[in-house]
């Protein structure tokens, strides 16, 4: 029975899998990808439950529906800041200025000295206190409760700390919020290119103006198939910014295997889920997904996840600046379970990405811990210049790179699930 299901199975991936590589607007197509990602940069910023969060889940299901998936919306409450303005006045410079994550107070209007917390021993209390995060902090990035020089601020009275994140483009680069996570006074972030305004000493203005409400975010499921195992396909949709190369190509991608799992009709249960809340609290939209919706890890065939970045132009740093380089970014990754091995060697050898056995990052860190055991998926490289940045947009890729990674997804799904019926 189990050959006769594989000769079955090979033979429908392949007739589909050449129909629509052949035809006038094959569902993998790179412009048709491409279109999708600059959809979703449109959509404006994809901060959790905010206007474009909202409108990308909207977008998305409709796709989905006229695909004909049976489709829902998993609601979960989030207490969310809704940033109006933000900057720091020096002398006569206003710079801008982004609110670190979670936001405890909506408003406000402080007038204080800067003091340099990296350089002077002295009293940082009734300050406004500057500290540094190099590339070499990037294990506590998104831990800032980890780091002692940090939570000494705090603890020494600081009126507020400004927080410069060493980056190549020398942008604000938004973090991640963790479980638990709380700051007494404000913090802000201010872009590396601007740090040399604050001039430890002089006294500075930092205004802030915003809303702090409870409101409901939302992740898009949708299912298809009656096979008795079932295959799970992830990506995340929120951002801090427009994410248009964090956020962009998986969703684009996610799209176009769901159209193909929609034609081909492989014998299993598919489950797409777009997860919101990405940002906030490690992932919380997964969390909220595998508590309440996922199905059971012993019934879950594969789970492929579509992180952040991994279909992106490589970037090189000159001495003119950034530039941006005709290629996929060959430090994007694959990472997999070991029983995945033979399917990703036999896709991805002499490809541009790098191999990680036994390692699940992102949103797969989460479903591996709750014991999801089968899985693949991808995330870009570190280092990214661009990453939670404000200029993330679609430029970041391209529609070569994304029918290239497309089709090389959609090949180790293919050959996964034909080799092991």
């Amino acid at each position: 029975m189990k050959i006769i299901l594989r000769i079955f199975m090979l033979a429908v991936l392949a007739k589909n899998t050449w129909a629509q590589d052949k035809a006038g607007n094959p569902v993998f197509n790179g412009n048709k990808l491409f279109a999708d990602v600059k959809q979703y940069v449109d959509f404006g910023i994809h901060r959790t439950a905010t206007d474009g969060d909202n409108k990308t889940s909207a977008w998305l299901k409709n796709k989905l529906d006229k695909l004909g998936y049976k489709t829902e919306y998993l609601y979960f409450p989030v207490k969310q800041y809704f940033l109006e303005s933000s900057s720091i006045k020096v002398r006569d410079k206003v710079l801008n200025v982004f609110p670190l994550w979670p936001v405890a107070q909506a408003n406000v209007s402080l007038n204080a000295v800067l003091v340099d917390a990296d350089k002077n021993k002295q009293s940082v209390s009734g300050k406004i206190a500057i500290i540094r995060l190099k590339k070499e902090d990037r294990q506590y990035i998104d831990r800032l409760e980890k780091i002692d020089r940090f939570n000494y601020l705090i603890a020494r009275h600081a009126s507020a700390i400004i927080l410069i994140v060493d980056n190549d483009a020398g942008q604000i680069a938004a973090l991640n919020t963790q479980p638990g996570a709380s700051w007494k006074i404000p913090v802000v972030q201010i872009a590396p290119k601007d740090s040399a305004q604050l001039i430890s000493g002089t006294t500075a203005s930092l205004q802030i103006k915003g809303s702090l409400k409870d409101v409901q975010a939302r992740n898009v499921i949708a299912k298809i198939g009656s096979g008795k195992k079932e295959i799970i396909v992830s990506t995340p949709i929120s951002g801090w910014f427009t994410c248009g190369g964090e956020r962009g190509p998986g969703i684009a991608i996610f799209n176009a295997i769901a159209e193909w799992v929609s034609i081909t009709k492989p014998p299993y249960t598919f489950v797409f889920i777009a997860n919101s809340s990405h940002e906030l609290e490690d992932h919380r939209g997964t969390h909220v997904f595998i508590d309440e919706r996922a199905p059971k890890p012993e019934n879950v065939r594969l789970w492929v996840h579509l992180g952040a970045s991994f279909a992106i132009n490589a970037y090189q740093k000159t001495t003119d600046g950034i530039k941006k380089l005709d290629a996929a970014d060959p430090k994007r990754r694959v990472y997999y379970s070991s029983n995945m091995e033979n399917t990703i060697h036999k896709t991805f050898d002499n490809r541009s990405i790098t191999q990680l056995k036994d390692v699940a990052l992102g949103e797969l860190s989460v479903a591996k811990k709750y014991g999801y055991a089968s899985y693949f998926g991808f995330v870009g490289p570190d280092f990214n210049p661009y990453f939670h940045t404000t200029v993330d947009d679609q430029t970041a890729t391209s529609p070569k790179i994304l029918e290239e990674t497309a089709l090389l997804i959609r090949n180790a799904i293919e050959l996964e699930l034909a080799n092991h019926l």
